[in-house]
């Protein structure tokens, strides 16, 4: 397994023990987008927007995942 493989596993890890933590579900979508998994990374953005509404970074970056899958609309 790469460092990549390595730190996807363990984000999914930590979302499995900690489902309503909000920075978690940020950091696996940070890891996902890096891994060019927008879809994934958009979904865990969704959870920590969710969980956190203020959660600015979280909120930036969905909008980024959504502009890449061309979502335009949902991105604005």
């Amino acid at each position: 397994m790469n460092g990549s493989q390595e730190q996807l596993a363990a984000y999914r890890e930590a979302v499995v023990k900690n489902p309503a933590s909000a920075a978690v579900h940020y950091e696996l979508g940070n890891a996902l987008l890096s891994a060019g998994k927008s879809q994934e990374a958009a979904a865990s953005f969704e959870s920590a927007v969710a969980l956190q509404p203020g959660h600015a970074d979280a909120q930036y970056w969905l909008a980024y995942a959504y502009s890449l899958l061309g979502r335009l609309d949902d991105a604005r």
